[in-house]
């Protein structure tokens, strides 16, 4: 009976539909930034095992003593 009504509740509905997708694009970023994180992880893992493989490979090719590396020393 109130014709402003119907424009309200169009509105309202309108505004819900876009908080819903707003909703799935977050879930979605998160998603993706927590499979990124997990993935500089592993490569920062990779990084310390390749260093420590090349300092012991340098210290046994120049015969001078051999001191252990730990890949999480830098941090």
């Amino acid at each position: 009976e109130y014709p402003p009504s119907l424009l309200f509740i169009v509105a309202i509905l309108v505004l819900l539909i876009k908080l819903l997708l707003e909703d799935v694009d977050v879930s979605h970023d998160r998603r993706r930034l927590l499979r990124l994180a997990q993935k500089v992880a592993l490569l920062e893992e990779e990084i310390g095992r390749l260093k420590a493989d090349q300092e012991s490979s340098d210290g046994l090719q120049t015969g001078g003593s051999f001191t252990s590396a730990s890949p999480h020393a830098e941090r």
